[in-house]
């Protein structure tokens, strides 16, 4: 009994609207089969895969943490700044805090890889606490899977 809950509680599933359990059948169902026009960003043991409209793209470690982070956490009245994504950068500017042009590097190549997938303005660039700050089209419907 015991297997079957963890198999049926594999990974969670992130949506705009709830946090769900569900299985690794489930989840490889979606992957095989992906919703049209939905993001799908999963978290896999061997690699981090962006998926839309059929097209693929795998994403590095930290471009998929900060897609998550603005897919769960930012939004057109909450945008992430360099300050919010701190945790994503492992060198910091003598002010302690990520280096602007570090932090706008970064955001430009996840959307390159956004691009390649037919995502062309999926990231949203505007100004928050005096800062550039970023969001993603809250039109997008988004599922992320994570273990």
């Amino acid at each position: 009994r015991n297997e079957d809950y963890l198999s049926s509680h594999a990974f969670y599933q992130f949506t705009k609207n709830q946090v769900r359990t569900c299985s690794v059948e489930y989840c490889n169902e979606i992957l095989e089969n992906p919703p049209k026009n939905m993001l799908v960003l999963y978290f896999g043991d061997q690699e981090i895969t962006c998926i839309y409209n059929g097209k693929s793209v795998v994403l590095s470690v930290d471009r998929a943490d900060i897609l998550r982070h603005m897919l769960l956490m930012c939004s057109k009245g909450s945008p992430g700044t360099r300050i919010t994504f701190r945790n994503y950068f492992r060198r910091f500017g003598q002010d302690g805090e990520v280096v602007r042009n570090t932090f706008r590097k970064r955001i430009e190549r996840l959307r390159e890889n956004l691009v390649e997938i037919g995502l062309v303005s999926a990231v949203i660039q505007t100004r928050h606490l005096d800062e550039t700050a970023y969001y993603v089209d809250e039109n997008i419907s988004y599922m992320v899977f994570t273990e």
